[in-house]
C-alpha cells in the first residue's frame, strides 16, 4: 500500500543531511515535492509504499527525533 509522508519543509532541510546518502530513506526523501498543506504550511509530501514511510520515520526517530511529531503519514490520494 502507498502512502504520502508530509514533513515541514523547514524540518526537511534540517534533517536531510543527517541521513546516509546511500540509504533508501534519503532516496525516498529526495523524491518529494513541495506543497501546501490543509493550512498553507509548505511540506514536502512523498509518495512511497508503506515500508518506506515506516522506514523512514524509524530513522527520523534516531537522526533526528525533534522533527518526527511534525511528520504525517497520510493515505494515497486517488482519482475520482
Amino acid at each position: 500500500m502507498r502512502v504520502i509522508l508530509e514533513i515541514p519543509l523547514d524540518r526537511y532541510h534540517t534533517c536531510l543531511p543527517r541521513f546516509p546518502l546511500n540509504s533508501r530513506e534519503y532516496r525516498a526523501l529526495t523524491n518529494g515535492v513541495i506543497a501546501r498543506n490543509e493550512v498553507g504550511d509548505e511540506v514536502i509530501q512523498i509518495l512511497c509504499e508503506s515500508e518506506i514511510a515506516k522506514a523512514v520515520q524509524k530513522l527520523f526517530a534516531k537522526l533526528c527525533p525533534e522533527a518526527l511529531d511534525k511528520i504525517k503519514e497520510l493515505p494515497e490520494k486517488t482519482p475520482s
